[in-house]
């Protein structure tokens, strides 16, 4: 049987972790891979498509923003999340094919 695969992108551990803890816990049956950089994430998006990706925006390590219309237009049918700090979500990810769009600074009633 096949499990669905999820990718939690995140250049902070321990909010990664947290996802992919929350994640694990809705999703019990799914295969979670983890991405430290932008290009993990992409590696791993292409080695399988996935049926979520879980993105942050921005990666302080390697200062690269994620293009949320290339995730879209390589990954059309993969649940695409973005978990950011970046607080600007209609300019920077909803008209671009996000599905929904959280500050990683939000409180539960920001999310859109």
């Amino acid at each position: 049987m096949a499990h669905d695969l999820f990718i939690v992108a995140d250049d902070h551990p321990l909010f990664r972790d947290g996802l992919v803890r929350l994640l694990a816990q809705g999703r019990p049956d799914a295969v979670i891979e983890e991405a430290a950089t932008l290009d993990e994430a992409l590696r791993l998006a292409r080695s399988q498509r996935p049926a979520g990706i879980l993105l942050d925006l921005m990666y302080s390590s390697d200062n690269q923003w994620a293009s949320i219309t290339d995730w879209r237009q390589e990954f059309p049918a993969s649940l695409l999340v973005v978990v950011s700090m970046c607080e600007d979500p209609l300019v920077a990810v909803l008209p671009k094919g996000c599905l929904l769009y959280t500050s990683d600074a939000a409180d539960e009633e920001d999310s859109v």
